[in-house]
């Protein structure tokens, strides 16, 4: 069993095949690299078209061409995969892992190994030969291979959970090992709070649309130390971010990978890379209901020992046994061996309830131990609570001399305790602990102390896949071990599928587990049946399909083999983390795709759309195809007849393509119809060349009775439709209902979360542009319209000018108001610098502007959800509150401003240490600019009480109000401009007629 792997810190690697060398081709005896040049034939030099081979002392690698539209070929800089295998194989000692450094990253989500663990850019196992086979783009600028004697390669363990998240501490002490440009390999569960934001909805500034997404840091406690950066991440299931959605102090369970990102500066960041989506905000995952507990996490166990004095269970031969009763024993009077880690102060063992020491006015609790192999203790934080395991202290001598209330020294020391092993505050437990050892060798209380014991019996399990064992002979060596004990290696046995238990198939919605229990035999009857638990596909592949495997297959699998122990009943068995090695003689590297149904075209694809379960495989042969809207994962395409939705699996799927291109590509994945409208749930996107860009998407002009009465014409097409009044003045759950002359009604949603702020005026005629859809389920079927942008929405008047008051000079100060309409632009688009005057009338308690506003110089009456433990409502020293009225207790009527720990501000400006500044004018001079989500002021660099002398002499620069710099309201940055409407010039709204 391997532990999941990304490399660090990599030593004494045997072999080195650099494929990033001016002269890299030569490896494989080509005449030059591949290359496209623009507006130039293309260079084939590199191309790989025959098997080719490269050696260096024992290891050869061997590529076979790639059998697909683009060859595997030598570029500068990296070798190029797109198909075929990659064959690595040594001649005197075997291959124990294997380093890739990618090229972007560059890795073919579905590529796979035919032995061993390989995840993105790693390969561990042992074996003479290893045949990697490659699904999709991979670029490899390096290959590091290690062999057995070589330095074993450091691994990170990611193992985390959606209910088990690693800590922002535990991540940075992790992610401090990766290489630079290296990234985890798998997605990772992280939770924190956020500390601060850098932006959401961040704008193409190509096409001026929104991504919708956000960067901003998340630390365990909320502060801005020890902090993790999310770059680019989306909402709930990958949902659009938009101003407001999240906040400073909201606490969030990130998804994505990590990643040791390279600056062009050559320094590194560590960030949570873009794709990343939230699982949770605030206890509430997508539905809206707070999750419970869910079952425990899924992470990977190594038991070791045999539950003796002389040989003790680890902490993780515990947790993985299946101790369901609280009453029934799975074993009882068996050894464990594990550092103190703590106590719980609660009947559940979760991370909130864990102590190392009390809080104040708190008592420990005496009752309970929390033990933790040392391999699993993470001493800089909480470590997974999964590699714990709680353990009762019943009265009397035990009690006495374990409990941390007595013993605290205890802390982080290793004893020995004997017990029974049961289901305790929620997992695998130890209860009825009846003897100890602090040193291994003297037990307590009394007793005498245990010999050895005599040695375990051996037993031959040499096996391969090339010879694996019958069900007989497993049989017949299984039932030698001891009870609790297995093979401690991995045994291959062949057999036919006698019995299926339950298949839980792996689903795209992201449920099932994507393992099998089954029974096999060598006969293919239920007589002398081997027991298969939770196994996995081949390759370790999760299960997809109820029917995957059958009564009557011939199977190969591998994995480690137990004498397994519940109420004392014996039953030998394959433990969870098996896989199938073959398949009806099908091994991983063997196994066909699965068969694509081929669409030429958009209506090709309506076509042959189904409602059936999750569709069908198809790959859309897009040729010379307009891509009409980019939004995330959605993707929309017209073909000058048909439109289609392409909904990726991930927003990175789509890099590369943007509005306005015309693209010529593979788009594979799944072909369905969900919730009425016709889609591709795309998986990867293949051969893609975009033949131009920045092409007119121009949208057809329509009626509500055209959408509505053939809506199979229109659907995923762009369209504008005019005259409609609008039933409401603002948007109800993000939709609005309009009507046309004839009574007809059009449902107009903001499904990408892109015109939050708009109002409407019912007595006004709009023109709404937006893409047709429809809303399906069980009780009714709506049309629909998507607007790409708020602009989308249009009654023919421009918006109001706002004119400022001030001009930001000192002598004439922007007002608050001013600060309302001016402060909507970050720093990097343009955001103006300069003097604000207003009245102090309070504070924002915690981290909500609109339920946080504090008009007095008192403490609240409740502490921020996201204090510390035991910590009391205070008043907030990190910022004020401004109003051009001193007696204002409207938000609406206010601004934040952020008072930063320099300057001596805080303690100059804060009602925390200046309670008698309640309602006096102040000015201060910074950034106008969001805060707290709304406009404020922030990077404030001075104060001045009366308007004429300020505090500290360092000054922001002002905006330049003559500046030519332009930008459009959603903050895209522009050369020119080309139609009416208002821009931001100069720090200054401008209306252009």
């Amino acid at each position: 069993m391997f532990a999941l792997l990304a490399f660090a810190g990599l030593a004494n690697a045997q072999v080195v095949f650099d494929f990033s060398t001016d002269d890299a081709y030569t490896l494989f005896g080509l005449s030059g690299f591949s290359a496209t040049p623009s507006g130039q034939p293309a260079v084939t030099d590199g191309d790989i078209t025959s098997d080719v081979s490269t050696t260096s002392s024992d290891v050869t690698i061997t590529v076979s061409p790639s059998g697909k539209t683009n060859a595997n070929r030598m570029w500068s800089g990296s070798l190029r995969l797109y198909g075929g295998t990659m064959t690595v194989s040594a001649s005197r000692k075997n291959i124990t892992a294997i380093k890739f450094t990618l090229n972007s990253s560059k890795w073919g989500a579905n590529n796979s190994a035919d032995c061993g663990t390989l995840e993105t850019g790693s390969w561990a196992g042992n074996a003479s030969t290893v045949v990697i086979t490659i699904a999709a783009n991979t670029q490899i600028k390096k290959m590091e291979v290690f062999q057995e004697g070589d330095d074993t390669p450091v691994t990170i363990d990611w193992t985390s959970s959606a209910t088990s998240p690693l800590t922002v501490a535990q991540v940075l002490q992790k992610g401090a090992q990766l290489d630079e440009g290296a990234d985890s390999g798998k997605e990772v569960y992280v939770k924190g709070k956020i500390s601060q934001i850098t932006e959401i909805g961040t704008v193409n500034e190509s096409t001026g649309e929104a991504y919708g997404n956000a960067t901003y840091s998340i630390s365990d406690d909320g502060s801005t130390s020890s902090e993790l950066v999310v770059f680019r991440g989306f909402g709930l299931n990958g949902a659009k971010l938009a101003q407001g959605d999240i906040n400073v102090g909201d606490e969030v369970v990130v998804v994505g990978k990590i990643k040791n990102f390279k600056n062009q500066d050559g320094s590194t960041t560590l960030e949570v890379n873009q794709g990343n989506k939230l699982y949770s905000l605030n206890g509430q995952t997508e539905g809206g209901d707070t999750p419970g507990p869910g079952p425990q996490p899924q992470v990977e166990y190594t038991p070791q020992g045999d539950g003796s004095f002389a040989n003790p269970y680890n902490i993780d031969a515990i947790r993985s046994m299946d101790a369901q009763s609280t009453s029934e024993a799975v074993q009882t009077e068996v050894w464990v061996k594990a550092v103190v880690f703590g106590y719980i102060t609660s009947s559940t063992l979760s991370e909130n309830t864990i102590r190392t020491a009390p809080a104040e006015g708190e008592e420990v609790t005496k009752s309970n131990l929390v033990l933790i192999d040392a391999s699993h203790n993470d001493v800089t934080a909480l470590p997974n609570i999964a590699y714990m395991t709680p353990v009762n202290l019943p009265t009397g001598d035990v009690r006495d001399a374990l409990n941390l209330g007595d013993n605290s020294n205890l802390i982080g020391q290793t004893i020995w305790v004997c017990g029974d092993v049961l289901k305790y505050m929620g997992v695998p437990g130890l209860k009825n602990v009846k003897k100890y050892s602090l040193d291994g060798t003297t037990v307590q209380p009394g007793g005498d102390t245990p010999g050895p014991g005599p040695d375990p019996q051996t037993i031959d399990w040499t096996s391969s896949a090339d010879a694996p064992l019958t069900v007989a002979q497993a049989l017949e060596k299984a039932s030698k071990l001891e009870g609790g004990a297995d093979s401690g290696k991995d045994v291959y046995v062949k057999g036919k599928i006698s019995q299926i238990d339950e298949i839980s198939p792996k689903l795209t919605d992201g449920s099932g587990y994507g393992n099998a229990t089954y029974y096999i035999s060598d006969d293919g009857t239920t007589t002398n049946q081997f027991y298969v638990y939770r196994g996995k596909s081949l390759n370790g592949a999760d299960f997809t399909l109820e029917d995957e495997i059958k009564v009557g297959d011939e199977v190969v699998v591998v994995g480690v083999i137990k004498n397994y122990v519940k109420n004392e009943t014996s039953t030998l068995e394959f433990i969870q983390g098996n896989k199938l090695y073959s398949l009806n003689g099908q091994t991983g590297g063997d196994t066909p795709e699965p068969e694509y149904l081929e669409l030429p075209t958009i209506a090709r694809a309506k076509a042959a759309a189904t409602n059936a379960g999750n569709g069908v495989n198809a790959i859309f042969k897009a040729n010379d195809l307009l891509v009409a809207y980019v939004n995330g994962k959605s993707v929309y395409v017209f073909d000058g007849t048909d439109g289609l939705l392409l909904y990726a699996n991930s927003a990175a799927t789509n890099e590369g393509i943007k509005t306005g291109d015309k693209v010529t590509a593979d788009f594979k994945g799944q072909l369905k119809v969900y919730n009425g409208l016709t889609e591709i749930a795309v998986a990867s996107i293949e051969n893609l060349t975009v033949n131009s860009s920045n092409n007119t998407v121009t949208p057809q002009t329509v009626t509500i009775a055209d959408i509505t009465n053939s809506f199979a014409d229109y659907e995923n097409e762009l369209v504008t439709i005019k005259d409609l009044t609008p039933a409401a003045d603002a948007w109800a759950s993000r939709n609005i209902t309009f009507t046309d002359d004839s009574d007809n009604e059009l449902v107009v949603r903001d499904n990408w979360s892109v015109a939050t702020a708009l109002t409407f005026d019912t007595s006004k005629a709009y023109s709404v542009t937006g893409f047709v859809a429809i809303y399906a389920n069980a009780t009714a079927t709506t049309v629909q319209l998507y607007p790409r942008a708020a602009e989308d929405i249009d009654n023919g008047e421009a918006p109001v000018v706002y004119e400022p008051t001030g001009d930001g000079q000192l002598s004439n100060a922007y007002t608050v108001e001013d600060v309302r309409h001016l402060g909507l632009l970050k720093p990097e688009q343009g955001a103006p610098a300069g003097w604000v005057s207003g009245y102090i009338v309070g504070y924002v308690n915690g981290q909500s502007y609109n339920n946080g506003c504090v008009f007095s110089a008192e403490a609240p009456a409740a502490a921020p959800a996201h204090r510390a433990e035991g910590e009391e409502p205070q008043v907030s020293n990190t910022n004020i509150l401004l109003s051009d009225d001193p007696s204002c207790t409207d938000p609406a009527k206010c601004i934040p401003v952020q008072l930063a720990n320099k300057l001596g501000m805080r303690e100059a400006l804060s009602l925390r240490d200046n309670p008698n500044y309640l309602h006096k004018k102040v000015w201060v001079e910074g950034t106008l600019t969001p805060y707290f989500s709304v406009a404020g002021v922030k990077e404030v660099v001075d104060w001045s009480f009366d308007g004429e002398t300020w505090t500290t002499g360092v000054h922001a620069p002002k905006a330049d109000m003559t500046s030519k710099a332009i930008y459009t309201v959603a903050g895209q940055r522009i050369s020119t401009i080309a139609q009416p409407g208002l821009y931001i010039i100069g720090g200054k709204k401008v209306l252009v007629k």
